[in-house]
């Protein structure tokens, strides 16, 4: 196939690739499992290689060479296929966090964790964190209860996670909230830097 172009400068796998000290070798010890991806492609497929930039199609490739039983790939790959899929077949925010809490809820059903256990918010925090730990190798999230919230933790090396990869945390414990039989939350004070995310998810008061 034709060589990949670069992205865009706008775009947002552009601005992913300059946030990493070494470009696509950041971080190789941070590993993501590859079934998020595989989900994400098959609702919104890339499949023009010969448009795509070169970043992307390195991460596919190692994508389509990884264990189908395990499909562990360096996490920056992974975060520059999600990026152009982002600038190639969304470019919406809201839709962004639809495709996240889609895949959230299928990784839930597939854990075969009971949804009544969830209703307290100290066994859901653990649950969540568990979760993220299943799927991803180098970066660490946790979650502190608070009256009527959760309060978020997400670190990782230097420029790994961006705001589309923040998503991937947040839409993953919201949708833990609402199958824990609270469907009214709000995610407020969120702020980000280039190793760390915080927030805190609000849950209303009326369905703790």
């Amino acid at each position: 196939a034709a060589r990949g172009r670069p992205p865009p400068a706008d775009s947002s796998l552009s601005r992913y690739l300059a946030g990493l000290p070494d470009g696509l070798d950041s971080h190789r010890h941070c590993e993501m499992h590859g079934a998020a991806l595989r989900l994400a492609l098959a609702r919104h497929a890339l499949d023009d290689d010969d448009e795509l930039p070169e970043a992307a199609r390195i991460g596919l490739a190692l994508l389509d060479a990884a264990d189908p039983q395990a499909p562990w790939i360096a996490e920056a790959p992974a975060r520059a296929v999600l990026a152009a899929l982002y600038d190639r077949r969304l470019r919406d925010l809201a839709a962004w966090d639809e495709l996240w809490a889609a895949i959230a809820r299928s990784r839930f059903t597939d854990s075969f964790l009971g949804f009544a256990m969830l209703r307290e918010r100290a066994t859901l925090a653990r649950a969540c964190a568990r979760l993220w730990n299943d799927y991803h190798r180098g970066t660490t999230l946790e979650l502190e209860p608070r009256d009527h919230a959760l309060a978020i933790e997400l670190r990782y090396p230097d420029g790994l996670l961006d705001a589309l990869a923040h998503a991937e945390a947040l839409q993953m414990v919201g949708v833990a909230l609402q199958l824990g039989g609270h469907p009214h939350v709000e995610i407020v004070e969120r702020v980000a830097d280039s190793t760390r995310l915080r927030a805190t998810i609000v849950v209303d008061p009326e369905h703790v």
